[in-house]
């Protein structure tokens, strides 16, 4: 229930909310985050002040990660009345779960996409690419005659030519397994399914799986997608650590993932410097504004 507590919404708020809406965030990813913003937040106290501010007036809700050692990690997530600022007053609320706490079985997997979603807005911003058409987890569902799946996130990247690159994004914590079993997803049901439904799409995409610990995980499931991918020539499937993603300097140009014939790739290829054009800051406010779907 919100407070009598009146807090006026700044610009820098509406950024905050839209990041949210996209996932939860806790006080250091906010700050990651805010290097997109018009005005970025300059120290984690400040972000910690404000986001106490926005629970007190009802915009947004605060929860803890279990965590081991002293100390919580408080993360946040939008209210029905933060998401309805950003969606507005009559858009479809999504499930009861999206403002709930995160249950402890996916804990590790939502620290672990909101790593990668904040890493990606803000090296896109850094190096004038454009992030559009974004999906948050659960957020876009493709469908295959009575088949389904959600991906935990989906974006295109356009470079300074308006070159377009899809992305759908699966992150891996080791908790499914390898090969198709009859009761259980598995990355091999999910290969399967998105050769299959880019059969059925003319849009090109690419299917990033970030690992998130080093182990054969990520050997064996580039040599299943060699071999369950039908077409030679298709490449699909790029697989990479995801903390070697996040550690990057340079996560969007860098050739840090491999497809499934073992080369190695980048999210957005290097190309040669335009004249006139885009400063690498030139559209920051524009990155975290939801665009129409590209899917």
């Amino acid at each position: 229930m919100a407070s009598n507590f009146k807090t006026y919404l700044t610009d820098r708020d509406y950024e905050v909310l839209d990041a949210l809406v996209k996932t939860p965030l806790d006080a250091r990813q906010l700050l990651s985050m805010s290097r997109c913003f018009a005005r970025p937040f300059t120290h984690e106290r400040l972000v910690r002040r404000r986001m106490t501010q926005l629970v007190t007036s009802g915009f947004l809700k605060c929860y803890q990660y279990a965590t081991r050692g002293a100390g919580a990690l408080n993360y946040y997530k939008p209210t029905k009345q933060g998401y309805q600022i950003m969606q507005g007053s009559k858009c479809q609320l999504p499930p009861r779960s999206y403002f709930a706490a995160v249950s402890m079985s996916m804990q590790e997997h939502t620290r672990s996409l909101s790593d990668f979603i904040v890493k990606t807005h803000v090296a896109a911003s850094e190096q004038g690419i454009r992030l559009n058409g974004f999906y948050r987890e659960n957020g876009l569902q493709l469908t295959l005659g009575k088949r389904s799946l959600q991906p935990d996130c989906a974006f295109q990247l356009l470079d300074d030519s308006n070159q377009a690159y899809n992305y759908l994004v699966e992150i891996d914590c080791g908790s499914e397994p390898v090969r198709s079993t009859k009761h259980r997803e598995s990355l091999e049901q999910k290969i399967r399914f998105y050769d299959e439904y880019q059969d059925k799409t003319r849009k090109r995409f690419r299917v990033l799986v970030l690992f998130s610990k080093p182990s054969v995980r990520m050997t064996h499931f580039c040599e299943m997608a060699h071999e369950l991918v039908r077409n030679p020539r298709r490449h699909l499937f790029y697989a990479g650590l995801l903390s070697s993603y996040l550690q990057n300097c340079d996560a969007i140009r860098s050739p840090i993932f491999v497809d499934r014939h073992l080369n190695t790739q980048a999210l957005v290829p290097c190309s040669p410097a335009r004249p006139g054009g885009r400063s690498p800051s030139s559209n920051r406010r524009d990155l975290l504004v939801s665009a129409a779907s590209v899917w």
